[in-house]
């Protein structure tokens, strides 16, 4: 079927940009001008249009030699089915892997109840591979650089991308000056100090938050027995240095909700081995 270039438009759903300043492109380009369109593109009607699932590329080449039609063939499409023809049009794995990795986010993005899995069998590879070469997104802009030009290996890439920037960034100014071996090493240390700092935030956090919950009063029976026959009420009272009847009633409370200091240290003490222990 022909249908006019005016009343075609570009796929939004688009995995493989279009780079006209390139060879192929112009191989391309001046293949059609010569022979014409051998093969017709693959579109989808929407609206009073057609949307270019498959053929961008020969799609473009057209509109640059200012022809007024293309053969097409016009197929109804929902967007997971666009998706899966992208898929399986652009599944061969480019040099640029940051490039591919910007293709399956747009996957993603698309098709947010696409799973990993679903998203591996499309493209033939292992749910490994996609979560790793997903993960090159969070890469700085000049770790991204040394990815797609094939200095930095994928193996330092991806401990990389579980950093933050400014800590890939010293590590890159090592590329070059150790093996990668040992890059990827110095990659794997700085990734564990920073789990065991976030771990450490988490107990810290989890103290803070003990100590001012509400609620975390003492057992009713041990407060019955220090109502019954005092044994640290002169202490507590010294302790908080309390003088006046209401000092001397904050500092009650203040036991009774494990805030003096007696109790608070035991918990920090309490936390300390719980850190110990996961650490262990």
């Amino acid at each position: 079927m022909d249908i006019p270039i005016s009343k075609l438009k570009r796929c939004p759903i688009q995995l493989s940009p279009v780079r006209k300043e390139t060879l192929e492109f112009a191989v391309l380009r001046n293949s059609i001008r010569d022979r014409g369109l051998l093969c017709p593109l693959l579109v989808r009607p929407v609206g009073d249009y057609y949307e270019v699932v498959d053929g961008n590329h020969r799609f473009e080449a057209l509109v640059d030699l200012k022809l007024e039609v293309a053969s097409c063939s016009v197929k109804q499409m929902s967007d997971a089915e666009v998706l899966e023809i992208q898929i399986e049009a652009h599944g061969r794995i480019p040099r640029k892997r940051v490039d591919y990795a910007r293709r399956l986010w747009k996957i993603v993005n698309v098709d947010q109840n696409r799973t990993i899995q679903e998203l591996a069998y499309g493209i033939h590879r292992t749910e490994d591979w996609v979560k790793n070469t997903l993960s090159l997104i969070r890469l700085s802009p000049e770790a991204q650089v040394e990815v797609d030009g094939g200095r930095l290996p994928l193996s330092c890439a991806y401990e990389f991308a579980k950093l933050p920037p400014p800590t890939q960034n010293t590590l890159l100014a090592l590329l070059g000056r150790v093996t990668t071996k040992e890059l990827r090493h110095l990659a794997q240390d700085k990734v564990r100090q920073l789990n065991q700092g976030k771990k450490d935030k988490r107990i810290q956090q989890q103290m803070v938050d003990k100590e001012n919950l509400r609620g975390y009063i003492r057992n009713m029976r041990e407060v019955e027995r220090e109502l019954e026959e005092p044994t640290v009420a002169a202490s507590i009272i010294h302790e908080m240095g309390a003088e006046t009847k209401l000092e001397v009633w904050r500092a009650c409370l203040k036991w009774v909700l494990r805030r003096d200091r007696a109790s608070v240290a035991d918990l920090k003490r309490k936390l300390s081995l719980e850190l110990e222990n996961q650490n262990e």
